[in-house]
């Protein structure tokens, strides 16, 4: 972000230079700060504006969007946006997101301060972008013969006494050696630019440190994966992921595997190391003799693992007069500790014939769960919603209860969204806003394009956007964001040896240590080789707001 404006002797004009197409601008190096994960359990105190005592409920009227910070290693250049078209941009040009410095409104309103437009300028001549939301800014820039392209958005030029433990600075820091220049609204930020030599200017405006209301995602970009096609020796019928602050869970069909992130996912292994923290444990014994013998898609929450495993519905016997020996019809809930994958206990799934998946809300801690499809006309087929006694569970006791059931909609709220079998994945984000389940299978019942990765508000059962898995799948849905995320890829091919979808885990692992791995979504995709060991594909995506 090199500044072209020149300063005068009296006033300085410093602007925002945000240069997504400059080459030759040089910033300090951005440290990878790591989002606090919900699977850590810290809680983080923030004071909310709904319990303080004051009235706010004016603030669900005001609509927010996320203000992004990307790098790009290679050009050393930082870049802020909040519009969808910048992110867009950016990711296409190879700029990595790194955090999320606030959120500012969407359209100007005045309930909480008094709100300003946050520019988006351009100059033809010099190829470079700034934002500004002072008078300063926008002289500098007009002088200098930039032309506006856009209001990204607005922030807060004052806010009001009542509002003021809801927002912070944006703060416009400048290198005087380097003329150099860009927005930081976060300690971490803030540290690395002091750090290299920056100093304060000014603050552009005020902006949310959390959003009131929920937040649409505009953008969720695939990065790449790893591993990629291979057989690591314990990918074979792998079915589900999970993570906490520090290792990954996967589960086989009868194995439970515990990885820290230091390890390399594309190693092949022989078996469990503990040496390198590398652990495996099978089915309980108990389950096991009856014929349960398919793990499926777990969860990781306050220092336990969730994990279903399903069985054939009849056990038959060997001899020559066949009969059945176990009467299996429902999934059961298994419950480990996290730390050792020591076994506490199971619990029965007697509303349920299967359980593909399951997933624990960050915020009301309930556990939602599914069979091998969601339509809403079978109440066996439909989300089923658990509350966990975790006070029990620290007994070692498992008590889990049915709730009730969670309805699905597409965009438009005005029907139910059913999903084709056969679900494999869910997971939640780590504000608890968004639900992400995973379908499909490797077999001829299956078209691709009816599989994939789906994202659901939680708060409105809403869909918000779908994985594409061609080019055909991503036209088929009219090219809208809303039907389908053009950078949102899924690619997997069903059929007989063909590839299936798989778990999902969801969180922030950038800076973490996981060897070729970042993002906040990750999908496993087995690649089926009868006769061999399966392939895996570890897919891994950055959402956006």
């Amino acid at each position: 972000m090199k500044t072209l404006l020149k300063f005068s002797s009296k006033t300085t004009l410093v602007c925002l230079c945000l240069g997504v197409f400059l080459t030759t601008s040089i910033v300090p190096t951005q440290a990878q700060v790591a989002k606090r994960d919900h699977r850590t359990k810290e809680k983080i105190q923030t004071r909310d504006h709904r319990t303080n005592g004051n009235n706010d409920s004016n603030s669900e009227k005001i609509s927010f969007k996320s203000l992004d910070h990307f790098w790009n290693n290679s050009r050393t250049d930082n870049y802020s946006t909040a519009t969808a078209i910048s992110k867009s941009g950016a990711l296409a040009q190879q700029y990595r997101f790194v955090r999320t410095d606030g959120y500012i409104q969407k359209e100007s309103s005045n309930i909480e301060g008094q709100a300003v437009p946050l520019y988006l300028y351009y100059s033809n001549t010099r190829k470079d972008n700034f934002i500004t939301a002072t008078a300063e800014g926008i002289r500098a820039a007009e002088a200098s013969g930039y032309r506006k392209v856009r209001i990204e958005g607005y922030v807060l030029k004052t806010v009001k006494p009542e509002y003021q433990h809801l927002y912070k600075p944006l703060w416009l820091y400048y290198h005087d050696t380097r003329k150099d220049n860009f927005t930081i609204a976060t300690p971490e930020g803030m540290r690395i630019a002091e750090t290299g030599g920056y100093r304060k200017v000014r603050i552009e405006g005020y902006i949310r440190i959390l959003a009131p209301n929920d937040l649409a995602i505009e953008i969720i970009n695939y990065l790449g994966q790893h591993p990629k096609k291979q057989d690591n020796n314990w990918s074979d019928r792998l079915q589900g992921v999970t993570h906490d602050a520090n290792n990954w869970y996967f589960t086989q069909l009868t194995k439970l595997w515990k990885f820290p992130f230091s390890h390399d996912l594309a190693k092949k292994l022989n078996g469990p190391n503990p040496s390198q923290k590398i652990y495996q444990v099978k089915i309980p014994e108990e389950l096991a003799a009856r014929g349960y013998n398919h793990f499926c898609d777990l969860d990781f929450f306050d220092g336990y693992l969730f994990v279903p495993v399903e069985g054939p519905k009849n056990v038959y016997s060997t001899g020559s007069i066949p009969y059945i020996i176990f009467k299996n019809p429902h999934p059961y809930l298994l419950v480990y500790k996290a730390s050792n994958l020591k076994y506490i206990g199971k619990i029965e799934l007697s509303m349920q014939s299967n359980a593909g998946w399951c997933a624990i809300h960050p915020i009301t801690k309930e556990l939602y769960t599914s069979s091998n499809a969601i339509d809403h006309n079978n109440p066996t087929q439909k989300i089923h919603r658990y509350t966990i006694d975790f006070n029990k569970l620290k007994q070692d006791e498992v008590v889990i209860v049915f709730k009730d059931y969670f309805a699905l909609y597409n965009e438009s709220g005005s029907r139910k969204q059913d999903i084709k079998k056969y679900m494999q994945g869910g997971d939640f984000s780590e504000d608890g806003q968004y639900l992400y389940l995973v379908n499909g299978r490797a077999s001829s019942d299956t078209e691709a394009k009816d599989g994939g990765v789906w994202v659901f508000n939680v708060k409105t059962g809403r869909k918000l956007t779908k994985s594409f898995s061609s080019t055909s799948d991503f036209n088929s849905h009219n090219n809208t964001l809303t039907s389908i995320n053009e950078n949102f890829k899924y690619e997997y091919h069903p059929g007989w040896r063909g590839e299936e979808p798989e778990g999902i885990t969801v969180g922030n692992v950038n800076g973490k240590g996981a060897p070729n791995i970042m993002g906040q979504v990750h999908v496993i995709l087995l690649g089926n080789n009868p006769g061999r060991d399966d392939d895996v594909y570890f897919k891994h995506y950055q959402v956006l707001k």
